[in-house]
Formats: C-alpha cells, structure tokens, sequence
C-alpha cells in the first residue's frame, strides 16, 4: 500500500509540474504578445515622429525641427543617464558615456536654450559625468600605451 501511495504520489507531482509549465507556457506566451503589439506601435509612432520632422524641414521650419529633436534628446539623455547605474554590461556602459560625452561636446558648441532649471540641471549633471568618465579612459589608455612602449 505504501508503494501504491507513493507511485501516486509521484504521478501526482508529475502532473502538477506538466500543469504549471503549460500555464507558465501560456502566460509567457501572452506576454511576449504583449511585447511584440509594443513594438510595432512604438515603431509605428516613431515613424510618425520621424515624419513630423521632415514636414518641418521640408516647410523650412527649421528652428521648430531643431527644438522637437533637442528636446526628444533632452529625453533620451534622462533615460540614458538613470538606466547607466541599472546596466550590468560594461561594454554597454562605455557606449552610452561616449555617446552622451559627444553630446555634451556637441552641446558646447551649440548651446541648447534652457526651458527647466531642474531638468537642464540634471541633464547637464549627466553629460558632465560622462566627459569626465570618457577623459578619465582616455587617460587611462595612454598611459597603458606608454606602459607597453
């Protein structure tokens, strides 16, 4: 009887974990479905954003398409800058400094007009952040040139 019981026991587990992995199956399946309807309209808007932009160059309004794109960018840097203490890649990581430190040249070039202290302020804290880091790499890697020579 006690074989009996634990045999069930057995077929009884077995077909709890076949059920929990059909329902997990199923929930993740409705979740990449999820992802995948994202996708497309996050695609399809930033076509339409993209549009957007060339109306303006194509009616010459320049200034308007330069401020959308500044500000759209003003976003992205936000983005970029509090996702960089969640990123566990390094090599990730060494991009986006690069990327926001040529923004900052850039910036200091062709001064971007200030709309909110506190989101410039943050902003510009970031892009600082990021020359600095790429500075300090790039001194880093010559000294380790002049190591090997």
């Amino acid at each position: 009887m006690k074989k009996f019981l634990f045999v069930l026991g057995i077929v009884v587990l077995t077909a709890a974990i076949f059920a929990g992995g059909m329902f997990a199956g199923a929930a993740l399946d409705w979740y990449i479905s999820m992802y995948t309807v994202s996708l497309f309209e996050n695609e399809s808007i930033s076509a339409s954003t993209t549009f957007m932009v060339v109306q303006m160059l194509d009616e010459n309004k320049v200034d308007d398409a330069k401020a959308y794109l500044n500000l759209t960018l003003d976003a992205k840097i936000m983005a970029v800058g509090m996702l960089m203490s969640e990123c566990d890649n390094e090599k990730s990581k060494r991009m986006a400094t690069r990327i926001l430190a040529r923004i900052a040249r850039h910036r200091q070039e062709h001064p971007v007009p200030q709309r909110d202290k506190q989101v410039d302020d943050l902003i510009r804290d970031y892009l600082t952040k990021a020359i600095a880091e790429v500075e300090k790499q790039e001194k880093q890697n010559k000294a380790i040139i002049t190591d090997s020579q």
